[in-house]
């Protein structure tokens, strides 16, 4: 599977050269930004965009599964603004002894007239068309690209990843929550109650209300090891004969007491 990089006028894209039509998914970034993301299975998978700005660059991402295994690639795309295009008006055949006027028109890349262009011509009998070899100019161009996003592989055994969860916990980082918009997720306001309780409140077939109660430190979950409701005792973390982690209560007041592994915790309604 190869990319190929459209540039035509001011429009950049890319063709995903796709044979077997498997699926594949890629994703067209500019630095940490995601700009478009797909899926097909396609033989020719094609994506463009018009651009305002001639010097952005963008990279591509894409993956796809074969013989059971994931596959990876990228590659950058950005407009060749540079290249120009050169039309030729003359005789095709032109006989010894023969004049021939030869007209040439310059234009850019969105078709408009080039200026200060240095042309040089030669010419060569028609004989030896198959022993030239002129190589093409170099293309000299500097895109405007922003920092990708890089995640370095690695391995880690189990001591390790402890260490790993210990490091990259959610308190350690509560700057992302806020970039993430993690206070909009009920998972997240249950490890980051904004007022130090958090009421989630969902409906239920049964007649009677039910209860369950969880407690966290700075995001992190604490395990409960005794719960009473209204002083009886209705979980132990011991019990091999696991339930459901609900408890019936009746509308009224509620009292709660919460043993955990270095304190115990009362909460009077």
């Amino acid at each position: 599977m190869s990319l190929s990089r459209v540039s035509s006028g001011d429009t950049l894209g890319f063709v995903l050269n796709n044979p077997y039509e498997i699926p594949v998914f890629f994703t067209v970034f500019n630095g940490r930004q995601v700009i478009a993301t797909g899926s097909k299975a396609d033989k020719t998978i094609l994506w463009t965009k018009h651009m305002k700005d001639r010097r952005q660059m963008y990279k591509v991402k894409w993956q796809y599964y074969w013989a059971g295994e994931e596959h990876s690639k990228e590659g950058v795309i950005g407009l060749l603004y540079k290249l120009l295009n050169i039309k030729i008006e003359n005789d095709p055949n032109v006989f010894p002894g023969q004049k021939d006027s030869i007209k040439i028109d310059v234009t850019d890349y969105l078709g408009r007239p080039a200026s200060d262009v240095n042309l040089t011509a030669v010419s060569y009998n028609n004989q030896f068309k198959k022993d030239i070899r002129v190589k093409d100019p170099p293309y000299l161009v500097k895109y405007k690209s922003k920092k990708y996003i890089e995640r370095d592989g690695f391995e880690a055994d189990e001591p390790d990843e402890r260490i790993l969860a210990e490091k990259y916990l959610l308190r350690n980082h509560i700057a992302w929550k806020d970039k993430f918009g993690l206070d909009t997720m009920e998972y997240y306001k249950l490890l980051l109650p904004p007022n130090k309780f958090y009421d989630a409140v969902r409906p239920i077939s049964n007649i009677i209300p039910q209860i369950s109660v969880n407690v966290v430190d700075r995001a992190v979950p604490q395990e409960i090891y005794l719960l009473y409701v209204n002083r009886q005792l209705v979980y132990y973390n011991g019990a091999t004969d696991r339930a459901k982690y609900a408890f019936e209560v009746y509308p009224e007041n509620v009292q709660l007491g919460i043993r955990l592994r270095n304190k115990f915790i009362q909460i009077d309604s």
